[in-house]
């Protein structure tokens, strides 16, 4: 798989977050970085499945809503 380099700046928050995360036994033999791809990974996945399908702009129909 070929990746490409990046630098991000992360919040100390988030940093404290993702080193408890490397703490569990899932993450346990993980890198830091592939606690990052996972996360981000995940992340994509969700925002993706809540995307509305192309074409359509989300907002809900509320012509026919009863005050």
């Amino acid at each position: 798989m070929a990746m490409r380099r990046v630098t991000l700046v992360i919040p100390l928050k988030l940093d404290e977050k993702i080193l408890q995360l490397k703490k569990e036994d899932r993450f346990l033999r993980s890198s830091y970085a592939a606690v990052i791809r996972q996360l981000l990974e995940t992340g994509l996945q969700a925002t993706h499945s809540q995307m509305p399908p192309a074409g359509q702009s989300g907002a809900k129909d509320t012509s026919n809503a009863v005050n």
